[in-house]
């Protein structure tokens, strides 16, 4: 469903017209999530209701999701930070493993063996 703002209160100034019917994709989420057996089907009902097609409902609300910016959601934003905290920790962890490996190797020497 789409509700209705106006442009100016974004700081894209893209609104959203006002909407007075369902769309396509409500009409066919509504069949999905309350399915009946004997009842009429998607299609005729949008077609009955509205005087245009289910597909040509649906085509329209492709093109005017085209309009918008695509945004990620919660869950792409979190898996790009784990991804993000694995390739740095990979990255520190073989910094220091190099590190390590440069440095230079002092034997400790017990004086008092040394001595006697």
């Amino acid at each position: 469903m789409l509700y209705f703002f106006d442009k100016r209160l974004t700081t894209n100034n893209l609104g959203t017209p006002e909407n007075n019917r369902l769309s396509g994709y409500d009409v066919v989420w509504i069949a999905k999530t309350y399915p009946v057996t004997n009842g009429i089907s998607p299609a005729d009902f949008y077609f009955k209701t509205y005087g245009i097609s289910l597909a040509d409902s649906l085509a329209q609300s492709d093109k005017l999701a085209e309009k918008y910016p695509k945004r990620l959601t919660w869950w792409q934003v979190l898996l790009i930070i784990i991804f993000g905290v694995v390739i740095f920790g990979g990255v520190i962890f073989l910094i220091e493993k190099f590190h390590q490996n440069k440095k230079p190797s002092y034997h400790r020497v017990n004086y008092h063996d040394k001595y006697l």
